[in-house]
């Protein structure tokens, strides 16, 4: 059984940044549950700006995950991150280190072109675990 429920989650830019769009207008997380993983779903781009939006979902669904007695396992959809640069890839080392120490899983699906080259080309997609198929799919695994 597949249970979904979605909750946009909106920051404030980060201070010190370059006026611009906001932090929250350019990238966006929708957390939901599907099957016995939580995904969060990212839309727009994961940079130094925005990174801090990613980060918080991503600890506030692990602290959920360990209040509710429960072994965290959290997907990473990235099919619509249009961008990611350094910083987010060390915010998706940050919760891959996170999420081990909690003796949970994650998985990124379906990385969309840019932050799959970035992941290959650095050599973390031999690290972290990337996935084509939905979580539904995986939660046997």
């Amino acid at each position: 059984m597949t249970t979904t429920s979605e909750h946009p989650v909106r920051r404030p830019p980060v201070s010190g940044f370059p006026r611009g769009p906001s932090s929250s207008a350019r990238l966006s997380v929708t957390v939901r549950r599907q099957g016995g993983w939580t995904v969060l779903v990212m839309r727009g781009e994961l940079d130094l700006g925005t990174v801090e939006v990613l980060e918080d979902t991503f600890a506030e669904q692990l602290m959920d995950a360990r209040s509710r007695g429960d072994r965290p396992a959290l997907a990473l959809e990235m099919s619509r991150l249009k961008f990611c640069d350094s910083s987010g890839l060390n915010a998706l080392l940050r919760s891959w280190k996170a999420i081990q120490a909690a003796e949970g899983r994650l998985v990124l699906i379906a990385p969309a072109r840019q932050p799959a080259r970035l992941l290959r080309t650095t050599g973390l997609d031999r690290r972290l675990p990337i996935r084509s198929e939905p979580p539904d799919v995986l939660a046997g695994r």
